[in-house]
């Protein structure tokens, strides 16, 4: 799950880098009074203005490209690492699958063998939600479930 966090965290910072390149639009806007009419030459002036303000990163000295190169680099290997525990994390479960299921089949055998029910205990099967859940086996003298 860290690993799925880091690879999140990674590419957010990338779209930030990426963004930080944009330009950038705001709204603006100023009230103000200006009153002078206490002296002889003097007026009353209200100003108000209300406008789009555009900023545009002109030049930064390659930083803003350097740090976009660094935040793809970062996806790349938060992701490399997230494939490479889940690879693990599959074959770990295809093994210890196949240690059950052998034991399973060497149960059987046995039960066959000595003629009697044998209670398996229970095993690991994937749930309709994808959920792993688990079921209680009971083997008969002929192995059958």
């Amino acid at each position: 799950m860290q690993a799925k966090a880091d690879w999140n965290v990674a590419q957010a910072n990338a779209r930030t880098a990426e963004a930080a390149r944009v330009p950038e639009v705001d709204l603006v806007g100023r009230v103000g009074i200006d009153d002078s009419s206490d002296y002889q030459f003097g007026q009353r002036l209200e100003d108000q203005v209300v406008g789009v303000e555009v900023t545009l990163p002109l030049y930064a000295g390659g930083a803003l490209a350097a740090r976009e190169r660094q935040s793809a680099a970062e996806v790349r290997v938060a992701r490399a690492e997230f494939e490479r525990i889940r690879a693990e994390t599959r074959r770990l479960v295809r093994e210890r699958f196949r240690a059950v299921d052998s034991a399973r089949r060497e149960a059987q055998a046995f039960a066959r063998e000595a003629g009697v029910w044998m209670n398996l205990g229970s095993i690991a099967v994937d749930g309709p939600d994808g959920r792993i859940i688990n079921r209680g086996i009971m083997l008969d003298d002929q192995g059958r479930v």
